[in-house]
């Protein structure tokens, strides 16, 4: 019965997806597709990230759906089902693929201690680089250490208590800017350490990081966070290029995508 009700949500979610149209207010969208995955504001525009693509408002009403929304939320849709579907056998998806829960484990358990070995490498590389200042959090230098991080490479560092931000004001005009929400974890620390050395050998790349301090904090019910780190890729416009992703490639394809 349960598995029923939910293909029914689904189907209504399908069918109102397919009925959003330009001149609808921010409440009806929402009323019909949920809450957003994410949302940025940049003057009178507020843009609503959804599985399916970014929705623009202006003044309160829908003024852009991208090509193919209703097509891609359906996809979405039908990606749920098949989740729910698999998690009613007892399996956990990892790293793309459904397997049973104690394997998952195994393989979490593995990763975690790589990418904790991993960090404590970028530590040593770092304590070993020619002093120098930066913004960055992973620390380094500047000269002919291994990052090779130039000392003038536009790293921010933003820790204001895990309180919401206006995801735009942080673009920087004219660049590719970087926002990594971080926390704690050695998964961050090594995300920050790769994104801290690209955009020191890249002169049109700003990076600002955000400490979310943790998952109850304001910004982390913001961004509807629940793993850190994510990153946004803003073109230079200010305009989200992509997904938000924890995925390095990924990251790196949104970036090359940018204008």
């Amino acid at each position: 019965m349960r598995a029923r009700l939910t293909f029914i949500l689904l189907l209504a979610t399908a069918a109102a997806a397919a009925a959003i149209q330009a001149g609808q207010t921010r409440d009806e969208v929402a009323k019909e597709l949920g809450r957003p995955q994410a949302e940025m504001k940049a003057g009178t525009r507020v843009f609503l990230t959804y599985p399916a693509g970014e929705l623009e408002f202006q003044n309160g009403k829908l003024v852009k759906v991208p090509p193919g929304f209703a097509a891609a939320h359906q996809e979405s849709i039908d990606k749920a089902a098949y989740a729910n579907t698999q998690r009613g056998k007892g399996l956990e998806l990892y790293n793309g693929t459904w397997m049973p829960k104690a394997n998952a484990d195994r393989l979490r358990a593995e990763d975690a201690a790589q990418k904790a070995a991993s960090a404590s490498v970028a530590v040593e590389e770092e304590q070993s680089a020619a002093a120098g200042p930066r913004g960055g959090r992973s620390g380094g230098g500047q000269g002919t250490g291994p990052l090779n991080i130039q000392a003038a490479a536009d790293i921010h560092v933003l820790e204001n208590g895990g309180a919401e931000i206006d995801l735009g004001s942080l673009a920087v005009p004219g660049h590719i800017t970087l926002v990594e929400f971080y926390d704690k974890s050695s998964a961050s620390k090594a995300m920050s350490k790769r994104l801290e050395q690209l955009t020191g050998t890249r002169g049109d790349l700003s990076l600002r990081e955000v400490d979310i301090v943790d998952f109850n904090s304001p910004v982390a019910k913001q961004f509807n966070m629940a793993v850190a780190p994510l990153v946004y890729v803003l073109d230079r416009n200010g305009q989200q290029t992509g997904q938000r992703s924890d995925d390095i490639s990924e990251i790196q394809s949104n970036i090359n995508r940018a204008r």
